[in-house]
């Protein structure tokens, strides 16, 4: 983290976090009806659904201020990964092929 470095309890507390919430989230839904965009959507809507738990299970090993820092990193992937679907479907809807599926990772 940023500013405050994590000490070996708060590694092994975030790591159980980060696998539990690992398990919560399923995949994409791969149903023969949904186009690539469909899934891409899907897709992101998983990863901030996964950011978002792991911030609220994170105040139990983590500082406040090591939260403040995960939760603005969360809202600047989570706007984004928005961007990212919008732009995405104004080129599709422009008929752009081979579009490139791009998104920003998860936390770093």
């Amino acid at each position: 983290m940023q500013g405050e470095p994590l000490r070996d309890d708060q590694v092994k507390g975030l790591l159980e976090i980060l696998i539990e919430t690992d398990d919560k989230i399923g995949g994409v839904n791969d149903s023969a009806e949904m186009t690539p965009i469909d899934r891409f959507e899907q897709h992101l809507e998983n990863i901030d659904e996964y950011e978002r738990l792991v911030i609220e299970m994170a105040p139990s090993v983590l500082s406040i201020k090591q939260v403040e820092i995960m939760f603005r990193q969360y809202q600047e992937r989570s706007y984004q990964r928005a961007q990212v679907l919008e732009n995405h479907k104004k080129a599709i809807a422009a008929g752009e092929k081979n579009v490139p599926l791009w998104y920003p990772p998860r936390f770093n």
